[in-house]
């Protein structure tokens, strides 16, 4: 058995193939224009800016020393073993790694606490931030089910 692809049939594949390559091409360009520079400040209002994000990137931007305090509030929580197996599992899986004294948390450390330019500091850790307000959240969630154990 075939199948003939219609003149019409035709038409409706090119018309679809051309709106996917226009959404890619539009996906694309989001970033760059993001991260454009149009604004120029003064140079008093840049070392204040920068004043802002060292102190911002490292404490409020990245989570980690949050992240750490309730990690560590969760595992040593008294009623621990009375959560769910899979949230237990993940605590113990964070604990075996040595999450808090990890590789990984200590070179994103080290790289804010070196950097010398912050803005470019803040763009290149983006991504660490998001991992860091996922897993906060979910050590957050896990808090509130220990806090309704009680």
């Amino acid at each position: 058995m075939k199948a003939e692809i219609t003149n019409q049939e035709t038409i409706s594949l090119n018309k679809i193939e051309k709106n996917v390559t226009q959404i890619l091409k539009k996906i694309n360009q989001i970033r760059p224009n993001l991260l454009k520079k149009s604004f120029k400040f003064s140079k008093k209002a840049q070392e204040e800016k920068a004043f802002l994000l060292k102190n911002l990137v490292s404490k409020k931007i990245i989570l980690i020393e949050k992240t750490n305090e309730l990690f560590v509030q969760i595992f040593t929580n008294t009623n621990f073993s009375k959560l769910q197996e899979e949230d237990q599992d993940f605590i113990l899986g964070l604990e075996k790694i040595g999450f808090i004294n990890s590789q990984y948390v200590r070179e994103i450390k080290a790289y804010l606490s070196n950097a010398g330019d912050f803005e470019e500091a803040f763009l290149n850790v983006i991504d660490e931030n998001l991992y860091f307000m996922l897993l906060y959240q979910e050590l957050n969630d896990i808090e509130t089910k220990l806090l309704n154990l009680n």
